[in-house]
């Protein structure tokens, strides 16, 4: 993440964290006032209520990215779903749009990938392999189960534990990692 400017007319990305499952409605608030943003997704098979059905789900729930300038930081809040910016020092934090991209990529590139490499214990080092995180490097920090694992990684500046199939991790090498 970068620090904060104060000048109004330079655009940057920041974080928002928005109430429980309003993700679909500030987005659409957002659009109608003219605000380029991002949310990650990913489509597949949900269980919501004890109902399976199909569908996009918003992956970084309840937050989601805001492209704009200082003097337009009060918009987000008429929508009425946004609670705040997401802040370091008292300051609205900016994400490089480097970092965008690079989300963009991660969870449009609906790419699959074969896996190699020898069982993943706890401690080791990890690539995830397939699906919508395939690239992200971690570490195995929780045994769950014996068809899942809790990854360790770092998105945003901070860091996020995952719970991740197995069979969508590969051992990296301790020595190349």
């Amino acid at each position: 993440m970068l620090p904060t400017t104060a000048d109004p007319e330079i655009y940057h990305w920041h974080i928002l964290r928005v109430l429980p499952r309003q993700d679909a409605k500030t987005s659409k608030y957002l659009s109608k006032i003219g605000l380029e943003h991002y949310t990650p997704c990913k489509k597949g098979f949900f269980e919501e209520k004890g109902v399976g059905k199909e569908g996009m789900r918003h992956v970084l729930s309840p937050y989601l990215f805001v492209k704009c300038r200082a003097v337009q930081r009060k918009l987000v809040f008429y929508g009425g779903s946004v609670i705040d910016f997401l802040k370091e020092k008292g300051q609205p934090v900016h994400v490089s749009p480097f970092e965008i991209d690079r989300l963009r990529k991660i969870f449009e590139e609906h790419m699959e990938a074969d896996w190699s490499g020898g069982p993943v214990k706890v401690g080791d080092a990890v690539e995830i392999s397939q699906g919508f995180l395939k690239g992200i490097r971690g570490l195995a920090v929780e045994d769950h189960g014996k068809w899942h694992m809790y990854v360790l990684i770092e998105a945003l500046g901070r860091f996020v534990r995952f719970s991740i199939a197995r069979k969508q991790l590969r051992r990296l090498d301790p020595h190349k990692a």
